[in-house]
C-alpha cells in the first residue's frame, strides 16, 4: 500500500507528464493553437496551467518534509540553462533568434482601422504585421 508521501511523488510524475505532453502539443501545433478538448485553450496557458500544478505539488512535497523548502537561487539555474542553450546554438541544433519586431501601423493586432466617410471605422489588414516574419504578429501566430 502506497503511503501518502508516495502518492504525491507519483502525483508529481503524473502532473510533470502533463506539462511534457502539452509542450510537445505546443511544439506541433503552436503555442496559440486551440484544442477543443481543452475548452479552446491555447496551448500558452495550458503550459502555465500544467506548470502550476507541478509546482502546487512540489510545495506539499516541501510541507511534508519530503524535498528540501529552498530553491536554486533562478540567476544560478537561468545561467546553467543559457549555457547549455548557448552549446545547442554552437552545434547547429537551435536556430539563431531573431529580434521580434514591433509593428510600425498597428498595435501588433495584424489590422488597424480607417475610417471612410460615413465616419464608419473599417479593417484594414497590416501589410507589415502580415510580412513580417519577425512582427510581433507573426511570432504570436506561429509560436
Amino acid at each position: 500500500m502506497l503511503t501518502r508521501e508516495d502518492m504525491l511523488l507519483v502525483k508529481l510524475m503524473e502532473e510533470c507528464g502533463e506539462v511534457i505532453q502539452v509542450c510537445s502539443k505546443a511544439l506541433r501545433f503552436g503555442l496559440t493553437h486551440l484544442h477543443p478538448k481543452s475548452g479552446n485553450i491555447p496551448n500558452r496557458e495550458l503550459i502555465s496551467r500544467e506548470f502550476m500544478d507541478v509546482c502546487h505539488v512540489a510545495n506539499m512535497l516541501e510541507d511534508e518534509g519530503v524535498i528540501p523548502d529552498y530553491w536554486v537561487d533562478p540567476e544560478i539555474a537561468k545561467a546553467r540553462i543559457e549555457k547549455y542553450l548557448a552549446v545547442s546554438q554552437d552545434l547547429n541544433r537551435m536556430a539563431k533568434e531573431e529580434p521580434t519586431l514591433n509593428c510600425p501601423n498597428c498595435p501588433n493586432q495584424g489590422w488597424y482601422p480607417e475610417y471612410g466617410h460615413s465616419g464608419e471605422p473599417v479593417q484594414i489588414q497590416c501589410e507589415y504585421c502580415n510580412m513580417e516574419p519577425n512582427s510581433v504578429y507573426n511570432r504570436g501566430r506561429v509560436a
